[in-house]
């Protein structure tokens, strides 16, 4: 996941990635749940978009992008289960944590000229 990014795909599924990384469907699920101790996949892939989103809404360089173009960079295909991750990873929204780590004051969820 570190090296290829593949979180960054918003139809990645468990197939795939097993594929990918040349082992069972079952043995990827089992390592996911038993040994990372995650709920399912979904949560696994989820927790490193927002760790990478984080780092993204940290990044001055950054500033001037929208929280929905960060997440649509990083695999998330709308709004709503963005948000619901999110929130869920850190306690708080996405614009709640940009602003909290001295980000933007104000963050848009329309998409900017440079989204």
């Amino acid at each position: 996941m570190d090296v290829h990014k593949a979180w960054i795909e918003p139809d990645l599924t468990i197939k795939a990635l097993s594929k990918r990384m040349e082992t069972t469907e079952h043995k990827l699920r089992a390592l996911i749940n038993q040994r990372l101790d995650y709920d399912n996949f979904s949560a696994f892939v989820n927790a490193y978009r927002v760790k990478a989103i984080k780092a993204e809404l940290l990044d001055p360089k950054n500033a001037n992008m929208t929280i929905l173009a960060i997440a649509l960079n990083n695999g998330f295909n709308s709004v709503p289960p963005f948000n619901q991750a999110f929130k869920a990873l850190e306690g708080i929204t996405p614009s709640q944590y940009r602003t909290r780590a001295g980000g933007l004051a104000k963050s848009s969820w329309r998409r900017s000229d440079n989204a």
